[in-house]
């Protein structure tokens, strides 16, 4: 859940933010007209979009063009909550404070990925303690520099070592991808999401999602998703050394016993029996 959120606006934007999120969470945004870059300082986090499932490490970073995101918000060993810092990058805004003369280097991206992670640096270590001073001491910030702040970002992106995939990334930051049904769910068969978040993902409702869903699968999401798992999960039950348990996650199961019950409804045998009678 969230424990704490604030906020720093510019033209009555939302640019730059502090959550505080206690773990385990799933937070839910849609980017509609703004990229952002995000921060989780003190947890391990998984970031879900149409195509791309990135794990994102403590005190690391990422940045996402504009679109539809899961995050999930796994914590950490000390079970602390977890800060988490945002900077939304709106299209006009940039264009105000850089006037037309944005950093250069900046060239298409031919793989049009939604998001890049950005390695620890000590400059953007930096910068996000400088955020966390201003939220600290908010009377500190004024308009010129949110602005300062805004730029600044922009600027050490640029010099990280992702700085090549970030200025691709860039260069179609303000372009929803356009994704298929059978691109969003080849991607997530193993990925703890509802039918209403795949449908999400996939930018439709969730009645047109599983309309066209049936079109291309002949068979309901649920089912199908459910078959794909169950298979998967015979496969690691013969092939590796995983626990019931660990495998039930893996593959996309939330609860043991429902994922037990329905293995069992499906190979007559408990994933333990199974594992047993077939090695």
């Amino acid at each position: 859940m969230i424990l704490n959120r604030e906020s720093f606006h510019f033209h009555e934007q939302c640019v730059i933010e502090k959550l505080i999120v206690r773990p385990p969470y799933r937070f839910t945004t849609m980017f509609q007209d703004n990229a952002c870059f995000l921060h989780c300082k003190n947890s391990d986090t998984v970031i879900l979009s149409a195509t791309e499932k990135l794990q994102v490490a403590p005190n690391h970073a990422v940045l996402l063009k504009c679109g539809t995101y899961f995050a999930d918000f796994a914590g950490n060993l000390a079970g602390e909550p977890c800060e988490v810092y945002a900077v939304h990058l709106y299209p006009a805004i940039l264009k105000e404070l850089y006037g037309g003369d944005f950093p250069t280097a900046i060239k298409p991206d031919p793989g049009k990925k939604d998001t890049v992670a950005i390695t620890g640096t000590f400059l953007i270590s930096h910068f996000v303690e400088s955020l966390a001073l201003y939220f600290a001491h908010p009377e500190l910030m004024n308009p010129e520099l949110l602005q300062l702040k805004m730029k600044e970002i922009v600027l050490l992106l640029m010099q990280t070592s992702d700085a090549g995939t970030i200025s691709a990334l860039f260069a179609d930051l303000y372009s929803p991808r356009q994704v298929s049904i059978s691109e969003v769910v080849e991607r997530h068969l193993h990925s703890d999401l509802s039918n209403e978040e795949l449908a999400s993902l996939a930018g439709l409702s969730l009645s047109t999602f599983k309309r066209e869903f049936k079109k291309q699968f002949r068979d309901t999401p649920s089912n199908y998703l459910k078959d794909k798992r169950l298979e998967e999960t015979k496969k690691l039950l013969l092939k590796t050394e995983l626990t019931v348990s660990e495998i039930c996650y893996r593959v996309g199961f939330k609860d043991i016993a429902h994922f037990s019950r329905l293995f069992k409804q499906k190979y007559h045998s408990s994933p333990s029996v199974f594992r047993s009678l077939n090695r």
